[in-house]
């Protein structure tokens, strides 16, 4: 009997809040490799809920990735764990800290910027390579309405945010052409994670639009922003 290979998928963040609530969405239909940054007992605990059946195939790998260096190393290893390239890439990685701008210390901007910008960059690039040699992709990167909203004490992971929005908005144009699409989800606050303030929209609602952003029914979105938040409900810019 012929076994069918269930595509790749890569999420970095996968093992806790938006990560895993999208991890769990696409359980049935990809291979998955989770990227932690450094909750061992966490990432335990969810590859053990995640490993239903003998034909999921879920493996997590913890690294900080914060530029080409450590994606590229965390790449290598999900590309020779699995024997194939990704056909998703998902970047849902990173948190908020809030803090005022004078009494912000520049390490944390940069922290901001590693964690929501570089490490990103890292990953796409890496993974970019190999899906324009197979001449398919999807790509989704997970932003936030803190990009625009103007929210106090927000300055650093704001401007992070809206670097990341620019940054995929301008691959997309270079990428499409090769059947990649690139898009971004600026998710309002999210029930059960932690964020800033109460929760207001729920993680199996966002799962559910990046789910249809890499499914065969948006292969002809690319370059978008798609806010989805309780308050302004969905839109695309």
């Amino acid at each position: 009997m012929k076994v069918t290979v269930k595509p790749l998928a890569i999420i970095c963040g996968g093992t806790s809040g938006l990560g895993l609530a999208v991890a769990k969405s696409l359980l049935c239909g990809y291979d998955l490799a989770l990227i932690y940054r450094s909750n061992h007992s966490r990432a335990k605990d969810v590859l053990q809920s995640l490993s239903v059946s003998p034909e999921v195939d879920v493996r997590v790998y913890c690294k900080n990735v914060v530029d080409s260096i450590s994606a590229d190393e965390v790449y290598a290893q999900i590309k020779n764990d699995f024997k194939r390239v990704p056909k998703v890439l998902i970047n849902s990685a990173g948190y908020t800290q809030p803090g005022l701008f004078l009494t912000s210390e520049f390490s944390e901007f940069k922290e901001s910027f590693d964690n929501h910008v570089f490490g990103v960059f890292g990953m796409v690039r890496a993974v970019a390579a190999d899906m324009y040699a197979q001449k398919y992709g999807r790509i989704v990167n997970i932003s936030s309405i803190a990009s625009f909203s103007n929210q106090k004490g927000l300055s650093a992971y704001a401007a992070a945010k809206s670097a990341l929005e620019s940054f995929s908005q301008s691959i997309a144009t270079e990428l499409f052409h090769r059947n990649i699409t690139v898009n971004v989800v600026q998710p309002g606050i999210i029930k059960n994670t932690k964020s800033v303030g109460a929760g207001e929209v729920p993680e199996k609602e966002v799962a559910s639009l990046i789910s249809f952003l890499i499914g065969p029914d948006a292969s002809a979105i690319t370059g978008v922003k798609y806010l989805i938040d309780a308050g302004r409900g969905r839109w695309l810019s």
